[in-house]
């Protein structure tokens, strides 16, 4: 009877939010985002502002997966971490974009760059567009970090589900 409730205990608790672990997993899914968007723009030669849209999809699902916290703050600490991730990706396009023109290697650039030269020519070039996707990413990432769905698909336990464990009885119907 012990070892039941005991095995009951433990997938009850697996199932419980865990934000932290959804935090360190968003910053890492949003910077691995960040690189895809460099990357995108370094083969294509576009700025494909649609990528923008994948970071922040990236940390919201990172929430939903580990964090599963109806706490506004998360979406607030999502927001942010959405935010960061961006702007690290158009920096380093930035910089990739400059030691292309100046036809220096990128970590040559990196050593004697002017940073605040760097964010006059970010704000110079960022598009009316580009602040658009930049406003649906991280609003998109906001309210949706801290929604749970209501199916319980993407968490299958919570505190109230009760979970069927064989006994003897049941097994020998």
């Amino acid at each position: 009877m012990e070892d039941n409730q005991i095995e009951r205990e433990i997938i009850i608790n697996k199932s419980k939010p865990n934000q932290i672990k959804g935090l360190l997993m968003a910053i890492i899914f949003g910077l691995i985002g960040a690189l895809f968007w460099v990357s995108t723009v370094q083969v294509t030669g576009y700025n494909l502002q649609p990528v923008i849209l994948l970071i922040g999809y990236m940390v919201s699902q990172c929430f939903v997966w580990n964090g599963k916290s109806e706490m506004k703050k998360w979406g607030v600490i999502a927001a942010i971490v959405t935010t960061i991730c961006i702007l690290f990706g158009k920096i380093i396009i930035m910089i990739a974009a400059v030691s292309q023109f100046y036809n220096i290697s990128f970590y040559e650039m990196l050593s004697i760059l002017n940073y605040p030269q760097l964010m006059k020519i970010i704000a110079t070039t960022i598009s009316p567009l580009e602040i658009i996707f930049y406003i649906i990413a991280i609003k998109f990432t906001y309210e949706r970090s801290f929604d749970i769905p209501k199916n319980n698909s993407t968490f299958p336990l919570n505190a109230e589900t009760t979970i069927p464990i064989p006994t003897p009885e049941s097994e020998a119907r």
